[in-house]
């Protein structure tokens, strides 16, 4: 199997031509911090990482020479490839913690173009101890859910 070899990269603190909505959601997820990154391919696999998007850079690659939003972090050896033409929407939820006394857990859902699968799901990592988050980071994520989604909502649609 070829590699993934991604060129030109695009730092997505970097102004673009073409910032979609999408794009500009992608590029406020910095602010939520640490991040459990979990994604499936709903038969047989689950991957899970944990890392920020602080290193969030797009770039164009693969066979079908498609736009990536890209994560890469060699020391955890996190590489993360999320092609936008395959992202539908997003969803924003709350749950109760597993552990640490059942804390508020906050959760983005990154919807695929299949309707309602997630296809890769960001949950707010905690701070120190489980289900603790600061407030800074729980701020963050209801300002991106206001932004995108309105105070109503909780799904945002990209396409």
């Amino acid at each position: 199997m070829a590699a993934f070899l991604p060129t030109p990269a695009l730092p997505a603190t970097q102004a673009s031509e073409e910032l979609t909505p999408l794009k500009r959601f992608l590029n406020a997820t910095p602010a939520l911090g640490r991040l459990r990154l979990i994604t499936s391919n709903r038969d047989a696999c689950v991957m899970e990482a944990i890392a920020t998007t602080d290193a969030l850079f797009y770039a164009v690659g693969g066979p079908a020479k498609a736009e990536y939003a890209n994560v890469i972090d060699p020391s955890i050896n996190l590489d993360l490839h999320l092609k936008l033409s395959g992202v539908a929407g997003a969803r924003f939820e709350t749950g109760v913690s597993r552990g640490g006394g059942g804390g508020t857990t906050y959760i983005i859902r990154v919807l695929g173009l299949d309707e309602g699968v997630v296809i890769l799901s960001l949950f707010m990592q905690w701070d120190k101890t489980a289900s603790d988050v600061s407030a800074e980071r729980v701020a963050a994520w209801h300002a991106l859910k206001d932004e995108f989604c309105g105070a109503d909502n909780d799904t945002v649609r990209f396409v």
